[in-house]
């Protein structure tokens, strides 16, 4: 995937919001398994990402919208499309402070969402992304 290409047609309302986007995605994929200040290069990095997705263009819905758009197109290229869906737990249980919007999960003592997602993969198994 050329992270570039996909999020080309991304319409945050500002230029340099949607290269900060390409940044955080870049630093992101490289280190999958790191949070936010540990995976951008030095606290300039990190206070620009928190001021990105605190920014009221930045939503949900217009970071994922170039993305759905290049599934698409893949899905398009194969025979055949297989959307597969998960049910991943997003554990945000916080000793101190709890996550706003967080909801109980398996237990009283964690907090966290249900992420739905619905995957797309080419007959072989290649991914092809996100569709919902």
């Amino acid at each position: 995937m050329n992270l570039e290409m996909e999020v080309a047609s991304a319409e945050l309302g500002d230029t340099r919001l949607n290269k900060r986007l390409s940044l955080i995605l870049e630093r992101s994929l490289t280190h999958p398994n790191l949070s936010i200040p540990a995976a951008m290069h030095g606290r300039a990095e990190m206070e620009a990402a928190y001021r990105f997705f605190a920014n009221e263009n930045v939503t949900p819905q217009r970071i994922h919208a170039p993305h759905y758009a290049m599934t698409k197109l893949r899905i398009a290229q194969q025979p055949v499309g297989l959307l597969v869906q998960d049910t991943t737990e997003l554990d945000l249980t916080r000793p101190h402070q709890q996550v706003e919007g967080a909801g109980p999960m398996s237990s009283n003592a964690q907090f966290g969402v249900f992420l739905h997602a619905m995957m797309a993969f080419a007959p072989e198994g290649i991914p092809l992304g996100l569709v919902w």
